[in-house]
């Protein structure tokens, strides 16, 4: 041993942030458009900070300090996507053999949510309705009922079948 510290990693040629989030969202990009969209919004609002930083020397201790400050400043809930959004950053850059390193957000414990449920009242109700009768459309009718009677989520009731529907039960 000869007491130097170790020589750092040349980091020239590694990638960046902004390498790592256009290599792996520029093919989700093409499969899903409105979802990338909203992806890019996240990144340009929150992920920005991370574009010219060299993927190897970003730090789980770093990325942890940043989502527990997303966490205080904008919610918990925006902190988790955010964090997911990160992670999936790194492994798609992974998987296309773009980034080598570790994925620094592994390990991070997310924040714990409350599962949210919001019913109509009432008289929101009698709007929707109200709006529903003067609808035009009778599919986009049909679609927003039958959504409020079943809870689906959109996917699941254009998947639907008629065999999927009970019609002969009253209750």
């Amino acid at each position: 041993k000869t007491g130097k510290a170790p020589e750092p990693t040349p980091t020239s040629d590694q990638p960046t942030g902004q390498d790592l989030h256009d290599a792996s969202l520029n093919d989700y990009a093409k499969l899903h458009l409105k979802s990338w969209r909203s992806l890019e919004k996240l990144w340009d609002g929150h992920l920005n900070r991370f574009k010219s930083v060299k993927a190897v020397n970003l730090s789980r201790q770093q990325v942890k300090a940043w989502y527990h400050r997303v966490g205080e400043r904008n919610g918990k809930y925006i902190a988790n996507r955010l964090l997911s959004l990160l992670s999936t950053i790194f492994n798609r850059a992974a998987s296309a053999d773009i980034y080598r390193g570790a994925n620094p957000t592994l390990g991070i414990p997310k924040f714990r949510e409350k599962p949210r449920e919001r019913y109509l009242k009432g008289h929101e109700l009698e709007i929707l309705r109200k709006c529903l009768d003067d609808e035009p459309c009778m599919g986009f009718q049909g679609f927003v009922t039958l959504s409020l009677l079943t809870g689906a989520r959109f996917s699941n009731i254009v998947a639907m079948k008629w065999c999927d529907l009970d019609l002969d039960d009253n209750n």
